[in-house]
């Protein structure tokens, strides 16, 4: 049983590999069990399966723009009965979600741009301590890791700071951003 129970984790994992961009980790591996799969519009999913009830609902993070991301959110709401522990997680997530995840030939093609997830100012995906961008945009919805995006603020003129958040503009679109400073 507890074979089996390792073969359904791991057929979970080929599954996503195999139909979704992954992000990260990259060259995935079956001794992970989390994975970053592109959305769209600089939005990606953070999935962590659960090795003991791999065909459950896993542990799920959004990160992107608010504005790409709170319409995911509603229909995982709504739609979370749907969820059948006979399909794989991928299908069962473009389901809820009500949305088809990008295919890793995604990552080749000429509209790659729209879904990178590098740093809109250090054009890095990982910052120097490690870091992936973690918040972005609503405007034009380009990421920035927290750091990166803090210190573009602090040198503008007209950015406010209220305790440990400043508020500014983005340096792409000029729409009002925040970021935590903590």
């Amino acid at each position: 049983m507890e074979l089996a129970k390792h073969q359904l984790f791991w057929d979970m994992l080929d599954d996503i590999d195999e139909h979704a961009w992954v992000l990260e980790p990259v060259g995935p591996t079956r001794e992970c069990a989390m994975r970053r799969i592109a959305i769209g519009a600089h939005c990606s999913l953070q999935i962590v399966l659960n090795v003991a009830a791999p065909a459950s609902l896993p542990e799920l993070h959004f990160l992107g723009a608010e504005r790409v991301l709170a319409p995911l959110r509603q229909a995982l709401n709504l739609n979370l009965a749907r969820w059948s522990l006979k399909r794989t997680i991928l299908d069962n997530l473009q389901d809820v979600l009500a949305t088809t995840f990008p295919s890793p030939q995604h990552a080749e093609s000429a509209d790659a741009d729209e879904y990178a997830v590098e740093c809109a100012i250090c054009y890095n995906y990982r910052s120097e301590e490690g870091a992936v961008p973690e918040c972005a945009c609503d405007g034009c919805s380009k990421p920035f890791h927290g750091n990166c995006l803090a210190e573009w603020l602090r040198g503008l003129p007209t950015t406010q700071q209220s305790f440990n958040r400043l508020f500014g503009e983005c340096p792409y679109c000029s729409r009002p951003i925040t970021v935590d400073t903590s």
